[in-house]
């Protein structure tokens, strides 16, 4: 009689393999101002925080948009994404094996006088007030003028990263893309809190250039991205010339550019003067004929009925002076669906190569077509058209030129020149 069968052999039990985890510090400072960027509100934004203004989850929040901006995996539906996302950052049902940890802050600080009073810029910082508009606003309601908001941090800081192996492609386009592309605090697509890696005595790990070329794909994709190399002519300026000594310099110039177009001389009648006229974009009269209201001074009188300055980014609001004596009440202008959109135009003193340069590039997808003007009554809503017509775009010259439609490559041709 044969034996029935003995028990299994146990199974072995497999080695649990751990990744490999990279660790690395890396070293940047600020070249710009920052805006905001603490933890404490007061007023409608955040205060800049002297003591600690490096924060972790900062650097974390800038390292996963750029990581979306680039999709170094060629993610194409939005749930691809966060699945790969979450992989690398973590989420609420998986911790993530990414730990930033901030090693040292900025040696110091110093507060940067933006306005004198409520309505003027300070002794040359009209750009930067131009571009620091929510300043004005706060000094109009009392929350409180520029002492805190605005602070040049000076000297390094150091941020330690460690991550599995398996994410260094991913890390090293996000890395790229905040070193060169980045800031911290609030309004980092007009240039405030940009950074810089700092590398003595050797060269960066991956230009603006080459790593634009190695880490972006440039998928069209339905999130905020960087276009592909290819592309990148067409929506990247660089310029190196006049020579800056500083980035808050850069700075000056990029927000001068678009104060300019928008609503200096290029923009305006008489713009950057006290006795500014008319402006040179269709918007404000589009206003008055939607409304039906007009100074008597002022009859709509542009042959444009568009708001091409939305494509600049949302809402928009416009304020007339002179409501009590028949001019429009104040109105937004948001995307359709939306109460905000983030602006394309990203304005970003770099330091380059040969010193600090300032360049301009423009993040896909840019700002929707369908906008609606809004008004303070709920029954105050108009759809309104954002495109310009070749037509339209001859007419709304001297901003738009004779070569552009769009206004972004308009204000990059115009950044060029």
């Amino acid at each position: 009689m044969r034996k029935g069968p003995g028990r299994a052999p146990s199974a072995v039990p497999k080695e649990r393999v751990t990744p490999e985890i990279i660790d690395e510090v890396r070293t940047y400072e600020f070249l710009t101002p920052v805006f905001g960027g603490g933890v404490k509100v007061e007023g409608q934004h955040k205060r800049a925080d002297p003591v600690t203004p490096v924060r972790g989850a900062s650097i974390r929040g800038q390292l996963r948009f750029w990581w979306r901006a680039c999709n170094p995996r060629g993610c194409r539906e939005v749930e691809e994404l966060r699945a790969a996302e979450d992989e690398v950052f973590g989420s609420t049902h998986e911790p993530s094996r990414l730990t930033v940890e901030v090693v040292t802050q900025p040696a110091s600080h110093a507060p940067v006088e933006v306005l004198a009073g409520k309505f003027d810029a300070a002794p040359g910082m009209g750009e930067i007030a131009y571009g620091a508009f929510p300043l004005r606003a706060e000094a109009r309601s009392g929350a409180g003028g520029t002492h805190g908001v605005l602070h040049q941090f000076s000297g390094p800081w150091q941020v330690r990263l460690r991550y599995p192996s398996g994410a260094q492609r991913d890390m090293a386009a996000a890395l790229w893309a905040f070193a060169h592309l980045g800031g911290l605090g609030g309004r980092t697509r007009r240039g405030f809190g940009a950074v810089a890696e700092v590398q003595p005595g050797s060269t960066p790990k991956s230009s603006l250039e080459e790593g634009w070329a190695s880490h972006v794909r440039g998928l069209q994709v339905s999130w905020p991205h960087l276009p592909a190399w290819t592309e990148a002519a067409r929506a990247f300026v660089v310029r190196r010339e006049p020579h800056w000594q500083t980035g808050l310099a850069a700075q000056k110039f990029l927000l001068g550019k678009l104060r300019e177009l928008r609503q200096g001389a290029m923009g305006r009648r008489g713009g950057g003067t006290r006795r500014a006229g008319r402006s040179f974009w269709p918007e404000p009269d589009e206003i008055r004929r939607l409304t039906g209201r007009a100074h008597p001074n002022h009859p709509p009188e542009h042959p444009v009925h568009a708001f091409p300055r939305a494509a600049f980014g949302l809402p928009i609001i416009f304020q007339f002076k002179g409501e009590q004596d028949g001019e429009p009440a104040p109105t937004t202008l948001v995307p359709r669906g939306h109460n905000r959109w983030g602006s394309p135009l990203v304005l970003r003193p770099h330091r380059g190569p040969a010193g600090v340069e300032a360049i301009a590039f423009l993040l896909e997808p840019r700002v929707p077509d369908e906008v609606e003007l809004r008004g303070k009554r709920e029954r105050d809503r108009w759809q309104v058209k954002r495109v310009l017509s070749a037509r339209d775009a001859r007419e709304t010259s001297p901003p738009m030129g004779a070569t552009a439609i769009d206004p972004l490559q308009r204000f990059l041709e115009f950044f060029h020149e």
